[in-house]
């Protein structure tokens, strides 16, 4: 039987001029799937919510303190050495914004430019869910409101 890696994501969005981005960060090249980018997360420690997970995380990976807006529909996805539980939460900046450790490549891109990146196959269910989530929040959004 294959091992399940319990892990909460982070879905940091942001609207700049209309346009929705997403921050990503690339996977350094020696860890698994090594190259590829993501969105920022991890695994969940036991007793942990996925909730709570994603807010320590973005707050040792990036720096950050987040508001946890909205869960999103959970995935699954078999690879060869397991299979890997993802629960992603579309996230807003409280303050600050992403810091860069050394060595690191992060990014913010626009969520139409986000399939263009190389990014492990799990990711293609959330890149579904974040358009949808996009256009459902923009068609709620009474004309001329800030988004």
């Amino acid at each position: 039987m294959k091992k399940t890696i319990e892990v909460a994501l982070g879905l940091l969005a942001e609207t700049r001029l209309d346009q929705v981005w997403i921050f990503v960060t690339r996977r350094p090249d020696d860890a698994v799937q090594g190259g590829l980018w993501e969105f920022p997360g991890g695994k969940i420690e036991p007793g942990e919510s996925p909730q709570a997970c994603v807010l320590r995380e973005l707050k040792e990976e990036i720096g950050v303190e987040v508001a946890v807006c909205a869960a999103m529909e959970a995935v699954t996805h078999e690879y060869d050495y397991g299979q890997v539980h993802l629960q992603p939460y579309i996230c807003h900046l409280q303050a600050d914004q992403p810091r860069p450790r050394e060595g690191d490549d992060r990014q913010w891109v626009m969520l139409q430019q986000l399939r263009a990146l190389a990014m492990p196959a799990a990711n293609a269910a959330l890149l579904d869910q974040l358009e949808r989530w996009s256009t459902q929040r923009q068609s709620s959004q009474p004309e001329g409101e800030n988004r």
